[in-house]
């Protein structure tokens, strides 16, 4: 058959800044990334579309905040490049989900974007009973819109069933804290051997309202790798008492 992909219309180009370049950490949806970034690692981005490639996207900012830095940047902004921390292990940081039925609609079943796509994921037939089907034969796996997607192929075993069995990991966004955060700001020491750049602002939005990650990003803008000054642009929640930043 015929296929049709529309690209977005480029808004313009994004100023490349010789300066005031961003160094970002915090969690992103690299499970579902076409390029997945090192965990742990600076990563340089020099694009929106980069970036997706390399962290993945989605619009649940709550969970996922250097998402909301990646459209703010990019898109809003049109600026670049910008250095991305991703501190979210799908290998370590996540939980179980059982086997579940699940309805097939328009040949997919529809699963969380926090679903892991990697051996644990299994699709049986309904009720869980018999052979496994099998990856790229009986069905697909893919992101889009905010989900992860099993989609059923035409010559598999599975395209006419009405249900399918599912069971997954999922990756945990929470298990990235205001701590996890804290140790993580080192790697900002890496991004000059890694890169050969040395970023200019700090900022970990969504955590740095804590005062330990406050303090340690003051502490690393008064001297990277010993030598360079940097910014550290500091959140104030607006939570009553303090606490975690609301939106």
């Amino acid at each position: 058959g015929v296929y049709v992909y529309e690209q977005a219309t480029s808004v313009g180009v994004p100023a490349v800044a010789e300066s005031g370049i961003p160094f970002v950490i915090g969690a992103a949806p690299v499970q579902s990334a076409a390029n997945p970034a090192k965990v742990g690692e600076p990563t340089l981005c020099t694009s929106y579309e980069e970036a997706e490639a390399k962290l993945g996207f989605s619009e649940d900012w709550q969970s996922y905040n250097l998402c909301e830095f990646m459209f703010s940047h990019f898109k809003l902004f049109e600026s670049q490049p910008v250095i991305f921390v991703n501190l979210l292990d799908p290998a370590t940081m996540k939980e179980a989900v059982s086997a579940t039925d699940l309805d097939v609609a328009d040949r997919k079943v529809e699963l969380p974007l926090e679903t892991i796509d990697d051996a644990t994921l299994v699709v049986k037939p309904a009720g869980g009973t018999g052979t496994a089907y099998v990856k790229d034969t009986d069905y697909a796996v893919y992101y889009s819109g905010g989900n992860c997607y099993v989609e059923v192929l035409a010559d598999g075993g599975a395209f006419t069933a009405s249900q399918l069995n599912v069971a997954y990991n999922k990756v945990k966004p929470s298990t990235v804290t205001t701590n996890s955060v804290a140790m993580g700001m080192e790697s900002i020491e890496r991004c000059l051997g890694n890169l050969g750049i040395v970023p200019d602002l700090i900022c970990a939005p969504g955590y740095s309202h804590d005062t330990t990650v406050a303090a340690i990003m003051a502490a690393k803008a008064g001297g990277i790798n010993g030598m360079f000054k940097a910014k550290a642009l500091v959140d104030i929640s607006t939570k009553e008492g303090g606490g975690a930043t609301e939106y």
